[in-house]
């Protein structure tokens, strides 16, 4: 006879399989356009962006270039189950912010320009908008920049 533990192992197993099987065929891969000044506005990216490093999105313009330090892709994910894809997007974005800025500090590089999407290595533009993959259970942001030191 088999124990109540055995019943239930089995019925969760069955249940996870079933999951498994439902969840690539419901999983979404939409495309948020994140507002670039809402993200750069937002409390927790205040919060954690000192300052230190100047970020220039797209073709934006920025001071004369004295030294090029190098190019760097970030490819940052949120959990965005239960979540507003906004929100994941925003802290992805963070994420990569805050990635951009450790690297140029480490190289002492003062800004990163040039800095656009780059998911699945298709570069956009970043006027306006950060392009954010939004699925199931991830939001997720892939940026590209290059980091330099500027005149002041």
């Amino acid at each position: 006879m088999p124990t109540i533990r055995k019943i239930f192992c089995s019925v969760a197993a069955v249940g996870a399989l079933a999951l498994l099987a439902v969840v690539p065929a419901s999983a979404a891969d939409d495309i948020i356009a994140l507002d670039l000044q809402q993200a750069l506005n937002a409390p927790d990216t205040l919060a954690h962006i000192d300052g230190s490093v100047k970020f220039y999105f797209g073709t934006a313009t920025h001071p004369a270039i004295v030294k090029h330090l190098g190019e760097a892709v970030t490819n940052k994910k949120a959990n965005g189950f239960g979540r507003n894809s906004t929100r994941g997007c925003e802290r992805a974005f963070l994420d990569g912010l805050i990635a951009f800025q450790e690297k140029a500090k480490a190289l002492g590089a003062n800004a990163v320009i040039g800095i656009n999407s780059y998911y699945k290595k298709n570069e956009v533009a970043i006027d306006k908008t950060v392009e954010c993959h939004s699925g199931l259970l991830m939001d997720g942001i892939a940026m590209k920049g290059e980091f330099v030191k500027l005149a002041k």
